[in-house]
């Protein structure tokens, strides 16, 4: 059966409820207990406590507040990346999958080249190319042009810090730190493999897990640009 009659606007808005679905369900399964924080520090704020919308742990020092300058600007699925409490349990999640499959695969070249290479990628990618948080899929599907950050000042404020030398300096610390992190993860991985190595190289899954890697390591790189980014935002007003 062939459908027709079915316009851009309407798939991009059944597309877009999907997604934020399809989000939604992750965080309600990974991490419920989060839920009654983000409620409880809510709770315990005053509506005029501060200039800005709390992320998550608004207890701590370290909180990462968004601008209220910036928050009509930026997608639901943007300021949600910059909440810990959110974005790390789904990001753990994509890892804990391609750590799954790649100890399914026995081999030496799965376990000690996809995970740092993909997060070295990964922040090799942003920069090359600084991340543009007003150009996503979810602004797209939310129907906000491009054209319409270039005259906002605030906008082009935030753009200039993910484009900054520091920020430069916060990707390479976090692409080195995770690429570390996880080779010492696959090494623990390997102290507990009963099965002996499978020494044969598979280029689809050497390139299929760096994939894997490269995209779960990206949503590490927006968190922390997101995080640093607020702070220096907050500390420069």
């Amino acid at each position: 059966m062939r459908l027709t009659g079915i316009g851009t606007e309407s798939a991009s808005t059944t597309l877009y409820h999907l997604l934020t679905y399809m989000r939604r369900q992750v965080y309600s399964v990974m991490q419920p207990s989060c839920r009654l924080l983000i409620i409880s520090q809510v709770w315990k704020t005053p509506p005029n406590a501060s200039d800005s919308y709390p992320a998550t742990n608004a207890g701590d020092s370290k909180t990462v507040r968004v601008p209220r300058e910036l928050e009509g600007g930026l997608t639901r699925a943007v300021l949600e990346m910059a909440e810990p409490g959110i974005a790390l349990p789904m990001v753990g999640f994509l890892f804990a999958i391609f750590i799954v499959l790649t100890y399914r695969t026995h081999s030496p070249w799965v376990y000690f080249i996809p995970p740092p290479l993909g997060s070295l990628l990964a922040s090799l990618t942003f920069i090359l190319e600084p991340f543009n948080p007003y150009r996503n899929l979810y602004a797209r599907l939310e129907g906000r042009k491009l054209e319409d950050c270039q005259n906002d000042p605030n906008a082009q404020r935030l753009l200039s810090l993910l484009g900054s030398q520091k920020a430069r300096n916060v990707l390479v610390r976090t692409g080195f730190l995770l690429a570390i992190s996880l080779c010492l993860l696959m090494l623990l991985v390997t102290l507990l493999q009963p099965a002996p190595f499978n020494s044969t190289l598979v280029p689809v899954d050497l390139v299929f897990n760096t994939f894997g890697f490269w995209i779960a390591a990206l949503s590490i790189n927006v968190h922390f640009l997101l995080s640093w980014a607020f702070r220096e935002w907050h500390r420069a007003a």
